[in-house]
C-alpha cells in the first residue's frame, strides 16, 4: 500500500509505503541504495539491521529506524516476515523533519529516538495503535513534523 504526503509536506516527504509479506524463509532483506532517506517503523518484531561493511549501524535492534542516505545496501535479518511502514524523505525533507542535513546521517542507521526523541518513540506507538493502513501513514508524520521557516 502506497500514499502521498499531504501538500504541506512534498518536497520533503516522497511517499508512505505499508507492508506485509509473510510466509517465506527466514532470511536477510537487502534495502538498496537509493534517492530517499528512510524511516521505517515495525508494526511487528524488532528490526534487526545487520552491519555491512561501509555503513555504521547503532545498536543493531530497533522498533523504528532512520536510513540516511548510503552507498551500500542495507541489510534486515527477518524470520520470514516483515510487517510495517516506510516514509521516504528528500534531502531537504532530513533538515525539515529530522533538524539535520542529510549528510549527518550519510551511511548511517539509527534509532528513530536518536534522532526524534521521545516524538520518535511517539510515532512508533501511534504507528502500532492504528488499525488501517491510512491510519498508520497519518501516525508515522505528526504537526510537529510540519517544515519550519527556515527550511524552504
Amino acid at each position: 500500500m502506497t500514499a502521498q504526503p499531504s501538500p504541506a509536506l512534498r518536497g520533503y516527504v516522497m511517499s508512505y509505503d505499508g507492508f506485509e509479506q509473510q510466509g517465506f524463509p527466514p532470511g536477510v532483506h537487502r534495502g538498496v541504495p537509493g534517492r530517499y532517506l528512510t524511516l521505517i517503523v515495525s508494526l511487528s518484531e524488532p528490526i534487526r539491521v545487520v552491519p555491512v561493511e561501509g555503513c555504521t549501524v547503532r545498536d543493531g535492534r530497533f522498533d523504528a529506524v532512520v536510513g540516511g542516505l548510503t552507498s551500500k545496501a542495507v541489510a534486515i535479518r527477518h524470520d520470514g516476515r516483515q510487517h510495517g511502514v516506510k516514509v521516504s524523505l528528500t534531502p531537504m525533507g532530513a533538515r525539515a523533519v529530522y533538524g539535520m542535513p542529510a549528510a549527518a546521517l550519510a551511511n548511517d542507521v539509527v534509532d528513530v529516538g536518536h534522532i526524534l526523541g521521545g516524538l520518535g518513540r511517539e510515532l512508533s506507538e501511534r504507528s502500532r495503535e492504528a488499525h488501517s493502513w491510512r491510519e498508520r501513514f497519518a501516525a508515522s508524520m505528526t504537526s510537529s513534523w510540519q517544515p519550519s521557516a527556515g527550511t524552504t
